[in-house]
């Protein structure tokens, strides 16, 4: 049974001699290091090791002999002189020899340098945003900040939101992050904070890698475009006023012109009848 399932494991086993030396090992481990069962038997662990991880991979022995186990990561050269990255658990059998699993990891390796890739391109889409992003915890400390905001406010990572961007001691009257985030409820309305300036801020749940959720708010700076509303409000305003003006002028000028009219009419009446009067 035992050998059936060392024979079967898809991780790579090997039993060895405390200096190293190879004294039995699996079909997946063959295939790992490229070598076939009677080629592998016999050569010592560190001639697979490359030169950059050589003193490193010494050490597992070491490690074993103290505690008797040891997990290491590291990069083995196979046969044909591909360098694969690997983990390795292994443990002690008695005082003369050890066991260790091998586990390729060149898919967790290619998934991690994805992941590093995705987090820096995240990173620089954030940073390089003309609007303001800003992530908040549920106790208001602030977890993120952008360069926007950063430009604004300064670094105020770990500061309470309250404070940096109004100068508040205490939450601010109308704050909705607990419903933000309780509800899952977007919010867009208007701020004007400690700089003066009015932002458009769209605010919504985020979900962090613990499983717990905070507020991540987009703030737009509109103070530009807020001008420009009261300016356009107060020509609109202008031009009603001369509007107005002019109609009721134009009014005036109708009556005006009736009352010319009568009188004109009057001034003919008149001077028929003194024509027929003389």
């Amino acid at each position: 049974m035992y050998k059936r399932i060392f024979d079967k494991c898809p991780d790579g086993i090997i039993v060895t001699d405390m200096n190293g030396r190879i004294l039995k090992a699996n079909k997946s481990a063959c295939k790992l290091f490229g070598y076939k069962k009677d080629e592998l038997i016999g050569k010592y662990t560190f001639e697979f090791s490359i030169k950059s991880k050589f003193r490193k991979d010494l050490k597992i022995f070491r490690n074993l002999a103290e505690r008797g186990f040891a997990i290491h990561e590291t990069y083995i050269k196979n046969k044909n002189g591909k360098i694969i990255p690997v983990e390795i658990v292994a443990f002690t059998l008695g005082k003369n020899s050890a066991v260790g699993f091998i586990k390729d990891i060149t898919q967790r390796k290619e998934l991690w340098k994805e992941m590093i890739a995705e987090k820096e391109r995240f990173k620089t889409i954030i940073e390089s945003m003309e609007d303001g992003l800003v992530v908040v915890r549920k106790d208001r400390v602030i977890q993120l900040m952008n360069r926007a905001l950063r430009r604004e406010f300064g670094n105020a990572v770990g500061k309470k939101c309250h404070e940096i961007f109004f100068d508040r001691n205490a939450p601010c009257p109308d704050c909705l992050l607990e419903k933000i985030i309780e509800e899952g409820e977007v919010v867009i309305r208007e701020r004007k904070p400690k700089n003066g300036k009015i932002y458009l801020c769209t605010s919504s749940r985020f979900r962090n890698p613990d499983g717990s959720f905070s507020r991540v708010t987009i703030m737009k700076d509109i103070t530009e475009l807020k001008n420009k509303e009261k300016e356009l409000e107060k020509k609109i305003k202008e031009l009603e006023e001369f509007y107005e003006m002019a109609v009721d002028r134009e009014l005036r000028m109708i009556e005006l012109k009736k009352e010319i009219e009568r009188l004109k009419e009057e001034l003919l009446k008149f001077k028929k009848l003194t024509q027929k009067h003389s």
